[in-house]
C-alpha cells in the first residue's frame, strides 16, 4: 500500500457505495431501454466494482494492523481519524486536546514515511 492509498482509505467505502448506487442506476436504465447496451458495458461495471470491494477488503485489515504499530494512542489515533475517518489536521488536534495541527501532520507524515511505499 502507497502512503497515498492509506491516507485515501477513508474515502473507498463511500466511493464503493456511490459506484454501486451509479451501477443499479444504469442498470435501471438499461431495463427501461434509456441505455444502449453497447455505450455502457454493464457487466464491466459490474467486474470492476467487485475488484473495488476485493482491494478494500485487503486494504483495510493491512491499514488497520498497521496503526495498531505506532508506538504511541495518541498517533495511533491520529492514525485512525486521518486515514480512516477523513479528519483534518486541526480536527486531530482539537479532538486529542494537544498538539497543533502541524505537529499532528509531521507526526503522522513521519510514521507513514518509515513504513508505507513511496508513490
Amino acid at each position: 500500500m502507497t502512503k497515498r492509498e492509506f491516507f485515501m482509505l477513508w474515502a473507498a467505502k463511500e466511493d464503493i457505495r456511490a459506484r454501486a448506487e451509479r451501477l443499479e442506476a444504469l442498470k435501471s436504465l438499461a431495463a427501461a431501454g434509456a441505455v444502449n447496451g453497447q455505450e455502457v458495458d454493464l457487466n464491466r461495471l459490474a467486474r470492476e466494482l467487485e475488484e473495488k470491494n476485493r482491494a478494500l477488503a485487503r486494504e483495510v485489515p493491512q491499514a488497520l494492523a498497521l496503526i495498531e504499530t505506532a508506538g504511541s494512542p495518541a498517533l495511533r489515533c491520529a492514525l485512525h481519524m486521518v486515514c480512516m475517518e477523513g479528519c483534518g489536521w486541526d480536527e486531530v488536534a482539537a479532538r486529542l486536546g494537544r498538539g497543533s495541527a502541524d505537529s499532528w501532520k509531521k507526526a503522522v507524515h513521519r510514521f507513514c514515511d518509515s513504513r508505507l511505499e513511496k508513490e
